[in-house]
């Protein structure tokens, strides 16, 4: 299984790969721009997408969006530091498989992962 891991704050993102990959054969790659994951997802498929919402070159919901244009069935999961109901609706009319808050846990994560991938 390939996974990609959207994030601005690279260490953050390196502890998220570090985790996912604990135990585990699948391959995580980290990558801090969101126009980086266009150009990637053009040439590879993925089974899964996590992705943060303040990016510095566009923000995660329009990231989402470009990945829906291209990719409409590839799971994407969205995460911030800060989550407000409207936040949360847009991401879902948008396509989010998922919405984690920061500083969620792994269990968290890998549930909402697996979530994502059953469907």
């Amino acid at each position: 299984m390939k996974i990609l891991v959207v994030e601005d704050d690279p260490a953050f993102g390196q502890l998220l790969v570090n985790q996912l990959k604990r135990g585990r054969q699948e391959e995580i790659r980290l990558h801090t721009r969101g126009g980086e994951v266009v150009e990637v997802l053009a040439r590879e498929a993925f089974q899964c997408v996590l992705v943060d919402l303040n990016l510095p070159d566009m923000d995660g919901l329009e990231l989402l969006e470009r990945i829906r244009q291209g990719h409409p069935r590839l799971p994407v999961l969205l995460m911030s530091g800060y989550s407000t109901e409207e936040l949360r609706q847009k991401a879902g009319e948008r396509g989010a498989a998922a919405f984690l808050t920061k500083p969620f846990s792994l269990k968290e994560l890998l549930a909402a992962l697996e979530e994502a991938l059953s469907h």
